[in-house]
């Protein structure tokens, strides 16, 4: 699946905002990498840690950004996968947009994928504002976003269609717990 794929998903969304892939652990966030990554792609990686799955996006793009909070994770990251003006590593804030617009400029590359990992098991609210931060800046064609309570949480919903309401209603009904029951 490429960009075909994101274009679709496109079309049936809020035009300002770009579909968003939702993991629930590395493996389906790799596998995500691997599926929707392409070679003219630049992509940032939020919260990359050691740099193992940049280094995995990376042999599939032109270039690829990670960036964590730590500087101990990013002088590992540096020394096991760094690749000069293809793989590289940054400390930074997920959450200071600035810096991250000011790393972007220095790059002199416009980030279209973004793949978020700020601890998969994080608390939704978090999770999401660094989600829509990034939606709203840096406008990428597609989000790849690992995090276990947010995956969950949308498997529960069931959105309003009001074309499909009937299915809509019969979703909810089958949720519903049964009349007299404890």
């Amino acid at each position: 699946m490429g960009r075909t794929s994101v274009a679709s998903l496109k079309q049936r969304m809020n035009k300002e905002q770009c579909p968003v892939i939702v993991t629930w652990n590395v493996v389906e966030y790799r596998k995500a990498a691997q599926k929707h990554v392409e070679q003219t792609d630049v992509v940032l990686e939020v919260g990359c840690c050691g740099g193992t799955t940049t280094s995995i996006i990376g042999k599939q793009c032109d270039f690829t950004m990670g960036i964590d909070q730590t500087q101990a994770e990013i002088d590992i990251a540096r020394k096991r996968f760094g690749q000069p003006g293809h793989v590289e590593f940054e400390v930074m804030d997920a959450f200071d947009m600035p810096a991250v617009l000011r790393m972007q400029e220095k790059v002199g590359r416009k980030f279209n994928k973004v793949f978020i990992d700020i601890n998969g098991s994080r608390d939704i609210g978090p999770v999401c504002d660094c989600l829509d931060k990034y939606q709203k800046v840096l406008r990428p064609e597609l989000i790849v976003l690992k995090s276990i309570k947010l995956k969950n949480l949308l498997y529960q919903c069931v959105p309003w269609d009001e074309e499909h309401s009937e299915q809509t209603e019969e979703a909810a009904e089958e949720t519903k717990p049964s009349e007299g029951a404890d």
